[in-house]
């Protein structure tokens, strides 16, 4: 192969490389951004907690406060105004332009709190949009994408932030402003958090599920996330943006109405999955087939020759029940939001996630069969009997899903029987212990 035909694949590779790290300086300034911020938060919500005293008492404990963690505070803010200003810089890198209008929005959100010293030539950026725009031959990649969101966006100027820190020893009618100030402060740093989390967390996703242990295992997002994104529909708004995101970015398939992520095994390991679930089906068909031969005739099948090629028939009819029903189920779970389709490559992966289940459906369906066949005439076979098999392959994992559910209930009675009695005779052996303590003492004391 000549260099000229390996010189696309060069480049290609160079620019995902740039592309990478480009997005993991910014990923990185925003996480510690938002650590600062969290921060930042704790702080106010203390200084809000004092507002149903009385104003002596207020001015005091915020005094106290700023006493505290004042200094503390001010480094956080100072380190935000820095990651502001390697942002700013960092976010200009043409790698960017996929994510330039989140991270635009990241950086307004955080100069309505905190502002910083700006360019003049920023001011420029304000400039008019209809002109801008109007050339025949526009193209957004000769803007800036600090440029290219604020020619974009409406561009009223951003009210002056707030005092972020309060100053001490207030008078009770300033006491009622920095209330103020502090609320409208606090609102704006919840939605900085909000909005790097919307736009991180996505990115950060696969980290976390590198650490699970394999196939079957899933990340709860909802409790992996809940200190970042509060806001339950939050969580949901970026699980629907994971969910149509191509399952190698994050290793993982989404179930929206459970919270979690399953993890995804490399090609090999999804082959697998599909040979596991074939194989015991296969092995059921073995067990029919045994049942040509001594040993097998208290079921009832060595009567008649002819037997042999019924169950066949019927157990394929079984197992074409139980892949419809499973093609159905992994349908349902990679359904596009909204109920507009389903994404068939997700159709796939979601029979790899679930192998352990859809493998025990598979054994249910063939103790099923073997107990189906061994109670029905075999002389007297009708379209229903055939029909009947179909629908027990078809609907056993319903009957699995009650007797899993049964048998949990069941376990979790018995064991907290058992944590009762465990407990009541703790208890017993703690009573006696005293008992022998009391005894002792008076003995000791006559």
């Amino acid at each position: 192969m000549n260099g000229n035909n390996t010189e696309p694949l060069d480049s290609y590779e160079l620019k995902k490389y740039k592309d990478e790290q480009a997005l993991h300086i910014i990923v990185g300034l925003l996480e510690r951004t938002q650590a600062n911020i969290k921060l930042y938060i704790g702080f106010l919500e203390k200084i809000l907690a004092t507002q149903n005293k009385k104003p002596e008492k207020q001015t005091e404990d915020i005094n106290e406060i700023l006493d505290d963690d004042g200094d503390f505070i001010n480094k956080q803010l100072e380190q935000i105004r820095n990651n502001m200003h390697q942002l700013e810089n960092n976010s200009e890198s043409p790698d960017l332009w996929t994510y330039s209008i989140e991270i635009a929005k990241v950086q307004d959100s955080l100069e309505r709190l905190i502002p910083i010293n700006k360019k003049k030539s920023d001011n420029a950026n304000k400039g008019d949009l209809e002109e801008y725009l109007s050339y025949e031959e526009f193209d957004p990649s000769h803007l800036s994408h600090r440029e290219f969101h604020l020619k974009t966006e409406s561009h009223k100027e951003f009210e002056s932030s707030y005092p972020l820190i309060p100053k001490k020893n207030a008078s009770s009618t300033e006491l009622v402003e920095t209330y103020k100030h502090v609320r409208t402060n606090l609102e704006r740093a919840k939605k900085i958090r909000r909005e790097i989390g919307i736009f991180t967390i996505p990115l950060r996703v696969k980290e976390y599920m590198k650490k699970l242990a394999g196939v079957g295992t899933y990340l709860d997002f909802h409790n992996q996330f809940k200190n970042e994104l509060e806001d339950a529909d939050d969580r949901m708004v970026v699980l629907r943006k994971l969910a149509e995101w191509n399952s190698k970015y994050i290793h993982g398939v989404v179930d929206i109405d459970k919270g979690v992520i399953y993890y995804v095994g490399n090609f090999w390991r999804q082959v697998l999955s599909y040979i596991m679930i074939l194989g015991t089906a296969v092995i059921g068909l073995g067990i029919v087939y045994l049942f040509k031969f001594e040993g097998f005739q208290f079921l009832g099948f060595k009567q008649n020759p002819d037997d042999y090629w019924i169950l066949f028939v019927l157990y394929l009819l079984t197992f074409t029940g139980v892949f419809l029903h499973i093609i159905k189920q992994a349908g349902d779970l990679s359904r596009m939001k909204d109920n507009k389709g389903v994404i068939l490559d997700k159709l796939r992966l979601w029979v790899h996630v679930r192998e352990y289940r859809f493998v025990t459906t598979v054994i249910a369906a063939i103790v099923g069969f073997i107990l189906l066949a061994h109670y029905t005439d075999m002389y007297e076979y009708t379209s229903e009997i055939y029909w009947t098999f179909f629908l027990v392959g078809y609907s056993v994992d319903s009957f699995s899903d009650l007797l899993l559910q049964r048998f949990n209930t069941a376990v979790s009675v018995h064991n907290q029987d058992v944590k009762n009695k465990l407990s009541n005779i703790l208890k017993s052996s703690d009573q006696s212990k005293s008992l022998s303590l009391e005894t002792i003492k008076e003995t000791s004391s006559k």
